[in-house]
């Protein structure tokens, strides 16, 4: 029973916005008083020691990612991917549009936080001609950048799909038909629903409404770049990681290289790139941790033998 109130708790304080550093371990604790386990033993050798062996092992892939990401972003690679799969779709599929190129994105790791920004303005544009209720713009964006890509299709090269491989023993592709089946239902279903809700909305006369359109124009002035250009490191890192076979760590490295040699003339800005994308990763895996250390102290608890 105290496993489940933990785990509500943490939950619940989640929702509220509290920082899950700090509430972890306060809900680890709580676990660990009712559970019967000695408290601060449990904090610094259980918690901890989840929480430091997580960040030990996948803060290299959070870094590289987290760059990766950032470098796609900052050289306008991911908003030009963006702009160039959604025209293909047009103003009358909108949703459909907007949906598929947040699904590329992150299936070929970009980061969901880029993703955001770089479709956004994008997705304001499609809405806009095709008079799609704003309302349904934050669904269509995390439908193709929160769910399938990044946690059903085999192969990506995102977090969620990587971390499996070391208990499992196992590669980026595995579980592939449940994968591909799996991502089908939450794609398929997700697009089916919100061209339901679309068509409700517009029953009601409830089309776009205008944003606030200075962030708007803010994130349009950066210049496109050709579309085989931006879509090339994503395709160099899914493809050394699942048909080459190789590390993902080193996989994401040929990939940021091969963003800098594309676009070697704004060198000058790839530091500061770098160094963003570094901060934000320590965020990311810190975060993680701090959930992963709960987790821990959940699998000591004398309980979870008869819960698993």
């Amino acid at each position: 029973m105290v496993i489940i109130v933990g785990l509500l708790l943490l939950m619940f304080f989640a929702y509220l916005g509290w920082s899950i550093i700090w509430v972890a371990p306060v809900v680890a604790t709580f676990v660990a008083y009712f559970s019967g386990l000695k408290v601060l033993p449990t904090y610094t050798d259980v918690y901890m020691g989840g929480f430091v062996d997580f960040a030990a092992k996948w803060f290299p892939i959070f870094l590289l990612g987290a760059v990766f990401g950032k470098l796609m972003e900052d050289t306008g690679a991911a908003k030009s991917l963006a702009q160039r799969i959604a025209k293909l779709f047009g103003s009358k599929r909108a949703i459909l549009g907007v949906l598929i190129a947040s699904a590329i994105l992150t299936y070929g790791g970009v980061s969901l936080f880029v993703v955001v920004f770089a479709i956004y303005p994008l997705a304001i544009a499609l809405f806009r001609e095709a008079n799609v209720s704003r309302n349904l713009l934050p669904a269509t964006i995390a439908l193709g950048a929160f769910t399938f890509t990044m946690t059903a299709i085999p192969g990506t090269p995102q977090i969620q799909n990587l971390i499996p491989t070391a208990t499992f023993k196992t590669n980026a592709m595995s579980g592939s038909i449940i994968g591909i089946v799996s991502g089908l239902i939450m794609a398929v279903g997700g697009y089916l629903w919100l061209a339901y809700r679309d068509k409700k909305l517009k029953a009601k006369n409830q089309g776009f409404t205008e944003p606030n359109e200075s962030s708007v124009a803010a994130s349009e002035e950066q210049d496109s770049m050709n579309v085989i250009l931006a879509i090339l490191p994503l395709i160099v890192v899914v493809v050394t990681l699942n048909v080459l076979k190789w590390e993902p760590i080193v996989s994401l490295l040929i990939g940021i290289f091969s963003i800098l040699l594309i676009n070697f003339k704004h060198y000058k800005t790839f530091i500061s790139s770098i160094n963003e994308g570094a901060k934000g990763s320590v965020m990311a895996v810190i975060n993680t941790s701090a959930a992963v250390g709960f987790g821990s102290v959940i699998t000591a608890v004398p309980e979870f033998k008869d819960v698993t």
